[in-house]
């Protein structure tokens, strides 16, 4: 049990990864690789900002029960890695409309 949550374990594969911390690391290396591959994105049409909120907050939360340690990270950096998704798509759809 996590601050009043339950261990979700599905499936035996994933179980919940309740973050350390609040604030911790909030803005790291993979927060380069989120604005490059979401500016990736932004390269093609097809993809709107609509799809981006929800790719990101789907990974986001996905990472909640990947076992992988990359994966545990503090709320505050799930939060930036958000923003940096969304500069990145929006910075290369400006420049290339």
């Amino acid at each position: 049990m996590y601050g009043g949550l339950v261990d979700l374990n599905l499936w035996g594969i994933f179980s919940y990864n309740h973050p350390d911390s609040f604030t911790k690391n909030s803005i790291n290396f993979y927060s380069l690789i989120h604005f490059i591959e979401y500016g990736v994105l932004g390269l093609f049409k097809i993809i709107k900002l609509s799809h981006i909120w929800i790719i990101s907050i789907s990974w986001e939360i996905l990472e909640l029960f990947l076992p992988y340690n990359w994966a545990k990270e503090s709320w505050s950096n799930k939060v930036m890695d958000i923003f940096f998704n969304l500069t990145g798509y929006l910075t290369i759809k400006k420049f290339y409309k």
